[in-house]
């Protein structure tokens, strides 16, 4: 079984939409959406993120040692 890890959470647009928002309080076409779809698995993104974070722990102290 071939596995591929998927190297962003967002796709290019939906990094310039939240940046915009984010730096000038701009809200482009499709933000909307995108809000509501982050809302929605916001749950399953901090989860994701929380093991992200602890590979990344165990794989820099083993580099470590």
């Amino acid at each position: 079984m071939v596995f591929q890890l998927r190297y962003r959470i967002f796709t290019e647009k939906e990094e310039k939409l939240l940046r915009k928002w984010l730096k000038e309080n701009v809200k482009l076409n499709g933000f909307s959406v995108l809000l509501h779809r982050i809302r929605k698995a916001k749950d399953k993104l901090k989860s994701d993120y929380e093991l992200l974070e602890e590979v990344l722990k165990r794989i820099e102290e083993a580099s470590e040692s």
